[in-house]
Parts: structure tokens; sequence; C-alpha cells
């Protein structure tokens, strides 16, 4: 008797203890080192364009009038400065051609944000809804007034401007239509769950369609008024150089976009979740993308080493266009660090140390 009086305590404190000590242990944070982002033709100090201040002034009021953005929406538009990246993007365009670059910038990042966190996400139906008012504008078939869809207004606004540069329209406009047919894919792929079964390749491969990489390199060759044949660019060296900036964007969004994916239980259309799949920790996880980052930078160079010489004016034009696909990339991973959008006012720290907090599992 004397002995089960003694045992019955100990054991209820024995196992407070364990309880105690296992929900600290899952209330502990994870820790991941990130790769080295800005390495290789990322280490590069962007350029800003000089209109930066004054143009980003005008767009932002002309947007946030056009979307009626207030209180707490206005003050969320006003954090993100999505001109900084268009002044990255496109250091040399005048003032005009810049506008249009930051008219577009906000309006991508809206118009995509619908398909990734908001009310398309997972509603192929609305989403093809969406898609059809672009394709329509595109087409030069519908027109639309600002109190009518005025995200959609935004980009007929644009257009009107881009398909000005005979240069440029027919190229910008094949990539936008490939672009929303993308979002299309990707609200399906949202919906019944496939994203997180998906190879490495067959992921890397639609996220190429709806990543907008190209859609930025094709308004900065607009802005900065670059003059290249479509013969010209489809070389395959210049191909294979803009595909890899597709690449590197797509890798580099993936990584600083997976806390606040983790945090809002929405990781699963990201390159971490799909090798964790594979029985990778996150810090194995991260560790094979840059692996994959590195592997990006050596194509560049490879592909650099396959241009043909076509002349010093046509060659000029070519490397003002491989500068604009490397503004793009460094325009989104500055932007990505500056604007909070993932790591609020820590995005100076976690650039300095390479180490994200990951909440508990």
């Amino acid at each position: 008797m004397s002995t089960l009086t003694i045992l019955e305590p100990t054991l209820r404190l024995d196992a407070s203890t364990v309880s105690l000590q296992s929900q600290k242990k899952a209330d502990k944070p994870r820790h991941v080192v990130i790769p080295d982002l800005f390495s290789s033709i990322m280490a590069a100090e962007p350029t800003i364009n000089p209109h930066y201040e004054d143009v980003k002034t005008e767009a932002d009021a002309w947007f946030k009038n056009l979307l009626q953005l207030k209180g707490k929406e206005e003050a969320k538009f006003n954090k993100t400065d999505f001109g900084f990246a268009a002044a990255v993007w496109a250091p040399s365009a005048d003032k005009n051609r810049f506008r249009t670059v930051v008219d577009w910038a906000n309006w991508i990042f809206y118009f995509d944000d619908q398909f990734d966190e908001g009310h398309l996400a997972n509603n192929p139906a609305e989403a093809q809804k969406e898609i059809d008012s672009i394709l329509a504008i595109l087409d030069d078939e519908s027109t639309h007034t600002q109190t009518d869809k005025p995200l959609i207004y935004a980009f007929q606004s644009i257009w009107d401007r881009i398909k000005t540069s005979v240069e440029v329209r027919e190229r910008w406009k094949d990539a936008h239509k490939k672009y929303v047919e993308g979002l299309i894919y990707q609200s399906q792929r949202t919906k019944l769950g496939f994203a997180a079964t998906s190879t490495v390749d067959e992921y890397m491969s639609y996220r190429r369609e709806t990543i907008g990489v190209v859609l930025a390199i094709r308004l900065v060759e607009y802005a900065e008024n670059i003059k290249l044949s479509q013969a010209q660019l489809n070389h395959p060296a210049l191909q294979l150089c803009t595909r890899t900036i597709v690449d590197l964007v797509i890798l580099s969004n993936d990584i600083l976009s997976y806390k606040k994916e983790v945090e809002l239980n929405d990781a699963g259309n990201n390159l971490v979740t799909i090798l964790k799949a594979q029985n990778l920790s996150d810090q194995e996880a991260m560790d094979k993308i840059g692996t994959m980052l590195d592997a990006c930078y050596e194509t560049w160079y490879s592909a650099l080493g396959e241009l043909p010489v076509w002349g010093a004016e046509t060659d000029q034009e070519v490397r003002r266009y491989l500068d604009a696909c490397r503004n793009v990339g460094l325009g989104n991973l500055h932007w990505s660090f500056r604007s909070g959008r993932y790591f609020g006012a820590s995005g100076e720290e976690v650039r300095k140390t390479r180490i994200l907090t990951l909440p508990s599992t």
C-alpha cells in the first residue's frame, strides 16, 4: 500500500514533465539557412531609374484611385512599392515609358494575386472569365470603363500604350496569352491538389508559364527601346539566357515566399514542398534549390559563349537585351527583401544572415 502511494504521484509527475517537454519541443521554431541569392550574375548592384520617385507617386495615385483602395488596402499597397522593382528593371527608360512599366508592375501583382491567394486560386470557372477579358483586350475585341472592371481597365490602358511599339507588340501579346493560359492550368491544379505531387521538372515547366518573368522582359524591351528581330531573339543561346533568368526568379521566389506560405498553410505550390515530398528536410530542400541556382549560373555563361557575332550594332542590342533579362531578376530579388511582402521589417536581417525562421511543425 505504501509502495503504491509513493509510485502514483511519481508517475503523474513524470507524465506531466514529459508533456511539458513535448510541448516545448513542438513549439520550437525551425531555422534553415537559405542559399546565397546574391551571387554570380545576381551580385551586381542595381541601377535605379532616375524618374523612380516622381513616376511612382503619379502611378500609385492613379492605381489607388482606379481600384478605390482605402484604409487597410491602401496601407498595404503603399508598403509594396512595386515601382522599385520596375526602377531596377528599366533603369534607362524615359519618363513616359517608365510610367508604363510602373503601371504594369502595379497591375501584374494585383492581377496575379487573384490566382495565387485570392478568389480565383481554386475557381477555374471564374478564372476563365477573367482570362477571357484579358484575351479580348489583346485581340482589340473589347473595351472596359474604369467603373466596369477597374483592374481590367488598367490592363487595357497599358496595352493601348504598348501596342504602338511595332517591335515589341506581338511578342508582348504572345507572352501575355501564354501567361494567362498558364494561370488557368494553375487554378485547375490548385483545385485538384496536383501541385505537391508534381515532379521537379513538371513544376518548373508550368511555373515558367505563370511566373510572369517573360512578360517583364518584353516590357523592358519596350521601355528601353531594345531593337532585336524575332529571328535574333529565337537564337537558341538567347532563348536559353531568357529561360535561365525565368528559372532563377522561380527558384529565388520559392525560397523567399516559403515562410509566408507555410504560415498561411498555403505552401503546396512551392518547390520546397515538392522536394520535401521526396523525403528531404527543409534544409535539404533549400540546399537542393541552391544547387539548382548554381546550375542556372553555369547555364547562363555557357549560353553566352554560344552567341554568334551579328555585327557591332546588333551585338550592342543583344547586350542590352541580356542586361534587361538580368535586371528583371535583380529587381525581383531586391524588391523581395525590401518590400516587406515576405519578411515584414526583417528583410535586411534575413538577407545578411540568410537564416529563415519557420513556424514549428
